[in-house]
């Protein structure tokens, strides 16, 4: 933070510096102006800056902080004045029966020197020429070229001297084809980056996974569909975009043909059909407008089939929902006060109880179930943490939308509609490591055992925990690597893990706690492919930054060359 301070402090020297340096000039120009109009000999005046033509030819610094100076015209004659301590010194002094005038105009796409008026004094004293040629440009009060003011100065010179009209000097075409060209490449390489590095930055290995009552399992990437056997053998390879899913959010198996997938980029539930590589939407999403989903960001579910029922936790709204097996809301626990906050893991226990992981309250919920859905008071809270429990704060932010659209979307984008706040110290559990407070997922085995995933604020390096039936004994498993898993499914002997971060799928034993990789030689094989198609879209990105940066210089260079050209025509002429 001082470092940045400095910096910031150092800025603002320079341009303080700088701002007075202009200052000076704007005052020394206003004194001088006052000094030459005292004088009283009915000429006029003028703030210029002027150069000589050198032998070699260089473009001249039109943009240097120098002394002002004024030029004095009328009566068939001109001078250039500066002052001098308290007098007026003269500089230069121009016959106007033997000067001549010209005015230059320089027109470029790119950069173009400021207007120009040439002054050639004929029998020159300067030996190695025969005539010598002075340049001026009016100035604003701030010392800087004036454009339209030397227009003016020249249309009033020409009755004084002897003037030879106006020369356009025009930049040269294949410097304007040359530059459009830079810009576009440029421009397009810029775009081209941004659109592979979101690519490249969505790419992923598995995410999700879910498991059968036979033991398959299931599990998802950025691109595919993995479907193995209880033994980790590849069976089938699905194309998400085949079955036309954008954005996987949640997965729930109900036979090896047959999967239910929450997108959370269209805001709905689909049924998959594997045998015939398709899915749709519940029958209620179908009708839903894509302005309006059920469901804000991401979101879990489960299926009860005992009840015909589907239970979502909805992260974006902080509820929990009740929809029938067609897609319709039959309950939400959404009220003025919030009894979840970002709730995540959903799950049915062994006995039929909905199990919850309300995140960002730092515990996990229990409720009763029936025909009718559920109770919204649940019947059990169990902490994530030591006693004492920290003050929670999660409340809504509610205001009322806008009715023009842009400005709707634009509160959607940037507007917080949740307020939370952690008071005190929220300290894990004894065997899991500190910070890791937050429930994600949890399952329960078929021998009662819970598997709760921890995590950290950010909801990473998270942390495996096994609880007894009764939530009591936690024990910490220890998984290979400290990269953050993403999700957790349990099958008839194990428990599923999934690294997107390392392409990698884990597997647990409920027996004995032993890690080992989920997966067959083709699977691995498959995940290299992904990586590698991952690791080529980041080189295409950092190469396509490159091609902007390479735009530019050659741009520049063009502005220099331009620049050049532009003042070797102007001293041609």
């Amino acid at each position: 933070m001082t470092k940045i301070a400095l910096n910031l402090l150092q800025l603002l020297l320079i341009l303080l510096t700088y701002c007075f340096l202009i200052y000076q000039v704007w005052r020394k120009q206003k004194k001088l102006l006052k000094k030459c109009a005292s004088l009283n000999n009915g000429m006029r005046h003028c703030c210029v800056k002027y150069f000589k033509q050198d032998k070699s030819r260089r473009i001249p610094n039109f943009y240097r902080i120098s002394k002002p100076v004024v030029l004095e015209y009328g009566y068939n004659r001109g001078r250039c004045l500066i002052q001098e301590g308290k007098k007026l010194k003269e500089t230069l002094q121009f016959n106007t029966q033997q000067t001549k005038i010209i005015l230059f105009h320089a027109k470029s796409q790119l950069v173009q020197l400021p207007n120009l008026i040439r002054f050639t004094s004929e029998n020159s004293e300067d030996e190695s020429v025969s005539y010598a040629n002075y340049y001026f440009f009016a100035t604003n009060p701030f010392g800087r070229p004036d454009n339209q003011k030397t227009k003016q100065l020249f249309a009033q010179l020409e009755f004084i001297f002897k003037p030879e009209g106006v020369r356009v000097v025009k930049q040269k075409p294949w410097i304007k084809i040359l530059s459009y060209l830079c810009v576009i490449v440029a421009i397009g390489s810029v775009f081209f980056a941004i659109n592979n590095g979101y690519r490249a930055a969505l790419q992923h290995g598995p995410t999700l996974v879910a498991t059968t009552k036979q033991g398959e399992v299931f599990t998802a990437t950025s691109h595919y569909l993995y479907q193995f056997d209880a033994q980790g053998q590849v069976q089938n390879q699905y194309s998400l975009e085949t079955l036309g899913i954008k954005d996987l959010t949640d997965l729930y198996a109900l036979d090896q043909n047959q999967l239910l997938i929450a997108d959370w980029q269209q805001g709905n539930i689909q049924r998959c059909q594997l045998d015939q590589s398709r899915c749709d939407p519940l029958p209620s999403f179908q009708h839903n407008s894509p302005e309006s989903p059920m469901f804000k960001g991401a979101f879990k579910f489960v299926v009860d089939a005992k009840h015909n029922l589907i239970y979502a936790t909805d992260a974006g709204w902080h509820r929990l929902l009740v929809l029938d097996q067609e897609g319709r809301e039959l309950e939400s626990t959404r009220g003025k006060d919030l009894l979840l906050c970002y709730p995540n893991g959903i799950t049915l226990n062994n006995d039929g109880k909905l199990v919850v992981a309300d995140s960002n309250n730092l515990r996990i919920l229990t409720w009763s179930t029936n025909r009718q859905g559920l109770n919204l008071i649940p019947d059990q809270s169990i902490d994530m943490i030591q006693s004492p429990r920290p003050e929670i704060r999660c409340t809504p932010q509610e205001e009322p939308r806008s009715e023009i659209p842009l400005v709707r979307l634009f509160q959607a984008q940037f507007e917080r509609d949740m307020e939370y706040e952690l008071k005190g110290d929220a300290i894990a559990l004894e065997p899991a490591h500190e910070g890791r407070v937050f429930p994600i997922f949890l399952q329960q085995d078929n021998q009662g055992f819970w598997w709760v995933l921890v995590g950290d604020r950010n909801f990473n390096r998270d942390d495996l925990l096994r609880f007894d039936p009764d939530w009591q004994n936690p024990i910490l498993v220890n998984l290979p690597g400290s990269e953050d898993i993403s999700h957790i499914a349990v099958g008839s002997d194990q428990l599923i893990l999934t690294q997107p971060s390392r392409y990698r799928l884990f597997s647990v034993s409920l027996n004995d706690l032993t890690v080992k990789p989920f997966g067959d030689d083709r699977f691995e094989a498959m995940m290299q492919q992904e990586q590698q198609a991952k690791s080529n879209l980041w080189l295409l990105y950092l190469f396509s930054l490159l091609v902007p940066l390479l735009g530019l210089f050659g741009l520049i260079v063009l502005v220099i060359f331009d620049l050049q050209q532009q003042w070797a025509d102007i001293i041609k002429s």
